[in-house]
């Protein structure tokens, strides 16, 4: 296989490289630990190491289905066993990670708290993306599959139950939105979240498209993922050397929803969003040259 020689051609590279001199004071780029010793890999070398990496995320659009840093753990571990061994040894290695990464077919559903959209029924769907309201049948089950999970952990009684308090909680501040953004991806778990953002981030461009045409006080108007919308009291005091005080507390963000509703639904469907995630070819290329080009 003509990729394994490539990869194994870069990684004797690597291997053949001298360590850093750690007296020059120039401090090593990255240090791979292994059982028996550790290899440190000077600036230099770690180019080819970050091109290593590359090559594997260009194989059969494995960028896809891996992140950067799931490839990078994978290649550490590879030259942790292929150093001080042979050639043909390494390539057996190689082989097998090939073999491994290309086999890899799990998929994760990915849910993610949206700020600022009222839903007028339980599901959404523009896109790839189901956006659901968060009832409290809804929060339960969320809850019962993060419990299960929990529980299929080899952590002790009290550590699940502190864990389970612990999310429980971090749940019912990201929750306070009442929205929630839901989409299945087939890569391993970095990955999946970085698509799942991005697929969410697409379907609610469109909706920030839209705002203008189906919205009234659109300006107003912000809903997004979390860091994405602001919405706060904004106060300042004023003091006078006389000891007189003005002050002035004013809205500091997107303070209005986008809300669905019926009327909404039509409008969407008019210039070309269908509600149930049919994007019509007439708007769909256009706001794809438009925004994404």
């Amino acid at each position: 296989m003509q990729i394994s020689k490539e990869i194994v051609s870069l990684l004797n590279e690597i291997l053949s490289k001298d360590a850093p001199d750690l007296k020059s004071g120039k401090f090593p780029y990255k240090i791979i630990p292994n059982e028996n010793k550790s290899l440190i890999l000077s600036h230099e070398t770690v180019k080819q190491f970050d091109s290593l990496c590359s090559k594997i995320l260009r194989i059969s659009d494995w960028d896809q289905k891996f992140s950067q840093k799931f490839i990078e753990t994978k290649v550490e571990s590879l030259i942790g066993k292929s150093y001080d061994i042979s050639s043909d040894t390494r390539e057996e290695y190689v082989c097998q990670m090939i073999e491994e990464l290309g086999s890899y077919q799990v998929e994760h559903e990915i849910i993610l708290p949206v700020f600022g959209l009222q839903l007028d029924t339980d599901i959404f769907v523009l896109g790839n993306v189901s956006f659901k309201k968060i009832t409290d049948q809804t929060y339960s089950e969320i809850i019962e599959r993060v419990n299960f999970a929990i529980d299929s952990t080899t952590n002790t009684d009290k550590e699940k139950i502190y864990l389970k308090e612990l999310l429980n909680s971090q749940f019912n501040t990201a929750f306070e939105g009442g929205t929630l953004a839901a989409t299945k991806i087939s890569a391993e778990p970095i990955r999946a979240l970085e698509r799942a953002q991005e697929e969410c981030g697409r379907s609610l461009d469109l909706l920030r498209f839209a705002t203008p045409y189906v919205q009234q006080n659109s300006k107003d108007i912000g809903f997004g993922l979390i860091g994405e919308v602001f919405a706060g009291k904004g106060l300042s005091l004023s003091f006078s050397q006389e000891g007189s005080l003005k002050t002035d507390l004013s809205n500091v963000g997107s303070w209005i929803p986008f809300k669905l509703n019926k009327e909404i639904h039509q409008k969407l469907d008019k210039i070309g969003i269908n509600a149930r995630g049919v994007l019509k070819l007439r708007f769909s290329w256009r706001f794809k040259n438009e925004v994404h080009c």
